[in-house]
């Protein structure tokens, strides 16, 4: 094994021109490949970082112009009021918001914030890291204003001191107190710097219409051995319901449901297996140009092989150590043998001595 790397060594350096376009073209394939399969492995073949992650389940509205429409507040308390099959349902929408600490150290910075209903942390399957998640009494208004930070905003603001308990923050301009840090895993919503409560808009005039839908979605976990079909079936009962009671703002209104993941991954699948299947091609396309000089350079070392075969060696061992196939290598011999002028091993033989 040490002769033939040593061989090898000495093959690349005698022809540098080769060696540097073989290694420019397999790094550029293999390249692109390990970039892209690094985006699909975190993208579509991990698994969310929650518990039991197919449970997880994103509703919407559907409607007549909308097929996944916004949720909306009063409908979502009917459905969290009524339904059967979900552990808990949370109401959940991004929002952007101003983060500054209210004795002015640091400036204001433009964070991803989150706004959901109490059961959101506890839907997902997350504790908070320290502190207190949001109760039942944060989704009503007149409520303290209170907060809960990301673990990267709690180290990169905070230091990680567990003292950030209690401290007050400026968001949006209102005043609250953070009471909590939920962990790393938190990515709904795009990796939120912040986590409020619905407390001081539950009881504005825009929540209370039915008519108005305000860019909520509401994300449920599945009861044990309950079935999507069995869920739509449920809460699509209660929307019918619904539509009895409320004929000017819920005709037509049922429910959609599709898992988180799907929801989270769906519509980037195809472009990426897309791109995976470009690059790939890529990789072939960089392994034929390799085979392609390989195979032009055994074709000017015919009479090398003719010169080893001559002198003793096998195809096998000639073909071991050029990495070419037994037949291959035969069919190299007999042009290096026509080229030469002679019949066979044993002429070539003669000749050399």
């Amino acid at each position: 094994m040490l002769e033939d790397l040593r061989f090898a060594v000495r093959l690349l350096v005698k022809k540098p021109g080769v060696t540097i376009v073989a290694i420019f073209a397999l790094a550029l394939g293999i390249g692109a490949n390990t970039a892209i399969f690094s985006v699909i492995n975190a993208v579509l073949l991990r698994p969310l970082p929650y518990l039991d992650p197919d449970k997880l389940i994103v509703l919407r509205e559907r409607s007549h112009t909308f097929e996944r429409g916004a949720v909306g507040y009063m409908n979502w308390l009917d459905w969290h009021a009524g339904q059967r099959s979900f552990i808990d349902i949370a109401l959940v929408r991004r929002e952007a918001v101003n983060f500054s600490l209210d004795s002015g150290v640091g400036s204001p910075e433009r964070l991803r914030g989150v706004r959901a209903s109490s059961g959101f942390l506890s839907v997902l399957g997350l504790k908070p890291k320290i502190g207190r998640d949001l109760n039942a009494a944060d989704d009503i208004t007149g409520a303290p204003n209170v907060a809960l930070i990301s673990e990267s905003l709690w180290q990169n603001r905070f230091a990680g001191s567990p003292s950030v308990l209690g401290r007050r923050a400026l968001i949006d301009g209102l005043e609250r107190e953070i009471v909590g840090v939920y962990p790393a895993e938190l990515q709904f919503g795009r990796n939120p710097d912040v986590l409020l409560p619905l407390s001081e808009i539950a009881n504005e005039p825009s929540m209370r219409n039915r008519d108005n839908h305000q860019a909520f979605s509401a994300l449920g976990r599945l009861k044990p051995d309950v079935t999507m079909s069995q869920a739509m079936s449920d809460l699509n009962a209660i929307a019918i319901d619904l539509e009895k009671k409320y004929p000017q703002t819920n005709t037509g209104r049922r429910v959609t449901m599709r898992p988180l993941f799907e929801t989270t991954v769906g519509d980037y699948r195809a472009s990426l297996n897309l791109l995976l299947a470009s690059v790939v091609c890529v990789l072939l396309i960089a392994c034929a140009n390799v085979a392609n000089l390989q195979f032009a350079r055994a074709l000017a070392r015919c009479r090398e092989f003719a010169m080893r075969a001559a002198l003793g060696a096998s195809c096998r061992a000639i073909a071991q150590r050029l990495g070419l196939s037994v037949r291959t290598v035969d069919n190299h011999l007999q042009v290096a043998y026509g080229k030469l002028g002679i019949s066979g091993r044993r002429a070539l033989a003669t000749a050399l001595s």
